[in-house]
């Protein structure tokens, strides 16, 4: 974490992104040498948190107005803009964001004994 940049110094959110982007690099490159693949599945999952969490941080930037692009004077109306923006480039967006909210210790625990309700 050597390259951290002024700005990223300066700014708490994108200092945030900064730590969550080496979280989840951290869990894909254990899971990556893992030989048992349980524990390398538990890995992947678990990089799921910190990559949602970045995404969270951006979508609260561009609610806040922090984004110039997506500026609009309805703060809602500017997260939808950039999340519109941000679905097409970010492979899995949805899957992601429904693991983030399921109920991952029960995956985490068994993750043999998996089943997925389908929600609407």
């Amino acid at each position: 974490m050597d390259d951290i940049s002024p700005e990223i110094l300066i700014n708490p959110r994108l200092r945030g992104v900064h730590e969550q982007y080496y979280r989840a690099q951290w869990f894909v490159q254990n899971a990556l040498v893992a030989s048992d693949l349980a524990t390398r599945f538990r890995l992947l999952i678990t990089a799921i948190y910190p990559a949602r969490a970045i995404v969270e941080l951006m979508l609260e930037a561009a609610e806040q107005q922090e984004l110039k692009p997506f500026l609009d004077p309805d703060s809602k109306k500017s997260r939808k803009s950039f999340e519109e923006t941000l679905v097409p480039v970010l492979p899995y967006y949805h899957l992601i964001e429904k693991i983030r909210i399921c109920r991952l210790s029960e995956i985490l625990a068994n993750p043999r004994q998996l089943t997925w309700r389908k929600t609407s």
